[in-house]
This record gives structure tokens, sequence and C-alpha cells, in this order.
């Protein structure tokens, strides 16, 4: 056990989580599936040589429609999460998602204006959320960790999901590839599951290094 008084440096691991990455890959897909189709169109514009302006702007916002989802698959499978791995400053995905909502709100016919569609304000609000996308996520990461201190141990998993323990009510900590159990006194257990972390390893790490915690590790 640390000594009473004693003073450590506080240890936080950020949980890089992998639903989140899983749940916005699958709601990119909605925008994929209007990118193909609007790649063809493009294409059979510029081989008739008719509207050429706007059958290249139709091709590049495909093009990239298609190579920034490719990215993003490769990136969840990969660990998107992973500590080294360094975010686009700029959504190139959702960019063009936008790109394409904003081009169908002026294509489509109707009685209103292009700019007074749903389809121009969705487009709008995802090129927003291109721009923002390096900030937001970084807010989002910091807001889910595991922290230990002097206190005790904090584990904030999701906005809904938190646990502080004291180092006094503290019984017992054990890790695995799967897992890390933090077991009360009182015999309520904590288990955080690895396996859905892109980062998993290296909060069994920091947990199972932590001098404060070494003590208390199960046999």
């Amino acid at each position: 056990m640390v000594p009473v008084g004693s003073v450590l440096k506080p240890v936080t691991v950020y949980l890089q989580q992998r639903q989140p990455a899983i749940v916005g890959l699958v709601q990119k897909i909605q925008h994929l599936l209007g990118g193909v189709p609007l790649l063809a169109l493009g294409a059979a514009k510029l081989r008739e040589g008719r509207e050429i302006p706007l059958a290249i702007a139709e091709l590049a916002i495909a093009v990239t429609l298609i190579a920034g989802f490719v990215i993003e698959l490769r990136r969840t499978m990969r660990g998107a999460g992973h500590s080294h791995h360094k975010l686009a400053a700029i959504g190139w995905f959702d960019l063009a998602a936008g790109a394409m909502l904003i081009l169908e709100a002026f294509e489509s016919p109707h009685k209103k204006p292009g700019y007074l569609r749903p389809q121009f304000l969705n487009g709008m609000a995802v090129l927003l959320l291109a721009l923002f996308e390096h900030r937001l996520h970084a807010r989002r990461a910091h807001k889910r960790y595991v922290t230990i201190d002097d206190r005790g141990v904090d584990c904030r998993r999701s906005r809904f999901s938190r646990f502080t323990i004291p180092w006094v009510e503290l019984r017992s900590v054990s890790t695995s590839s799967s897992e890390v159990v933090f077991t009360r006194t009182d015999g309520r257990v904590h288990r955080l599951n690895l396996r859905m972390l892109y980062n998993g390893d290296e909060l069994r790490k920091a947990v199972a290094g932590e001098p404060r915690i070494s003590a208390l590790m199960a046999p």
C-alpha cells in the first residue's frame, strides 16, 4: 500500500471506445448509397457532353465521398481511436456528403428555392460538422476516462455511466486481456470491457502498473 500522506502523480487514460466509431460508420453508409448513383449520373453527363461543369462537380463529390468512406472504414477497422492516430483537421467524407445534399436541393424539381429545401439545410449542417469534426472528437474523447489519483479511482464511460471509488472503499483489482475489475469493500463490482476499447491494452497496463493498485491486485 502507498503510505498515507504520500502524493503521487495522477494517472488518466482516456477511453477510446469502438462503439461510437462503428455507429458513425453505419450512419455514413446512408450518404454513401447516394454517392454511387451520383457518380453514375456525372459520368453519363460527361460522356454525352452535356452540363460539363455540373458533371465534373458531381464526379468530384462522388469520388470524394467514396474515397472518404474507404478511409473511415480502414480507420475504424484498424483502430481509429488509437492514441497515436491523428485525425484529419477536416472530415472529408462529411464535407462531400454536405455538398451532395446541397447539390440535390438545387437539382431536384421543386416549387421552393433550393436554399429553402430540407436538403440544403441538412447539407449546411453536415458541412459545419465536417469543418469542426476534429474539435468535436477531441471534446468527446476527454469526457470518457479512468483517473487514478490520491482520492481513488474515477471512471466515466458515458454521460450516464460513471463510478468513483475512494481508496478506503476499494478492496481488490484484477486485470486480464479482456477486462479490468474493481471490487468494493461492500462487494459491488465494476467491470471495464477492454475489448470494446481501441486502447484497452493501454488501460490494462496503466492500471496494473499503478503503485497504489499493485497492492490490491487479486492473485
